[in-house]
């Protein structure tokens, strides 16, 4: 009698649900990930390296916002100081119209020595006091006067008669003097003996007078090897 044949067909479906099962394990595996977030390495990094982009460029945002501010800063003061220069450099120049003296060398054929020489700009010229009346120079005096009161914050001064260094060394030269403004209030200070030379004089706050009275307390003696004079000169005054 013929034996009958087992069926094929049991490993088949065992295969075909097992190829089932893990297919079914793959797909729910992705959905748990997208519901719950659970990122793949890759996609952490790639989430890394976006934040960190983010905050380099929140950090250089930041920088360039610095910057732009310290650049507004700076040309602010700049802007500011070039504003106080051009405020100075156009301040009017102290203005005296008149000069008086106590005394004026006399004149000759050459040179005259009245005490408007002293402020013509003219460094050869000079006021020269009267040696013959003053010896020593000690007391003489130039005054600039002005109709209004004047701001001024100090005076340039070249003292001696500079219209050559021979002459220079010839006559006497101021070294103590005193400067008076109209309100009474002064100023003492030392000239050096130096020819050819303007000497800065710096108040020490600026006064409002109408005038400024230059007072020779004592001069240096002429230092030339010959006939010499005891006249004392100024050659220029300017006031700023």
């Amino acid at each position: 009698m013929q034996q009958p044949r087992k069926s094929s067909k049991a490993p088949l479906v065992i295969i075909v649900a097992s190829v089932v099962i893990i297919v079914a394990c793959v797909v729910i595996a992705g959905i748990y990930t997208n519901w719950f977030g659970l990122a793949s390495p890759a996609s952490s990094a790639s989430s890394s390296s976006t934040a960190t982009a983010s905050k380099s460029s929140a950090d250089a945002s930041s920088e360039s916002a610095a910057a732009s501010s310290a650049s507004d800063t700076s040309s602010a003061s700049a802007a500011s100081s070039a504003s106080a220069q051009s405020s100075t450099a156009g301040a009017t120049p102290p203005k005296f119209a008149s000069t008086t003296a106590s005394s004026v060398c006399k004149s000759d054929d050459v040179d005259s020595y009245v005490p408007g020489q002293a402020v013509d700009g003219n460094t050869r010229t000079a006021w020269v006091t009267d040696g013959e009346a003053s010896h020593d120079a000690s007391g003489q005096w130039i005054e600039l006067s002005a109709s209004d009161a004047q701001h001024v914050t100090g005076v340039k001064i070249m003292p001696g008669f500079c219209k050559s260094e021979e002459v220079f060394t010839k006559n006497r030269c101021p070294k103590d003097i005193t400067f008076t403004f109209s309100d009474g209030s002064t100023y003492k200070t030392t000239l050096t003996r130096k020819y050819n030379d303007y000497q800065t004089v710096n108040f020490p706050s600026a006064v409002n007078t109408s005038s400024i009275r230059i007072t020779i307390n004592s001069s240096y003696a002429p230092t030339y090897d010959g006939k010499r004079y005891d006249d004392c000169g100024i050659s220029e005054i300017q006031a700023f």
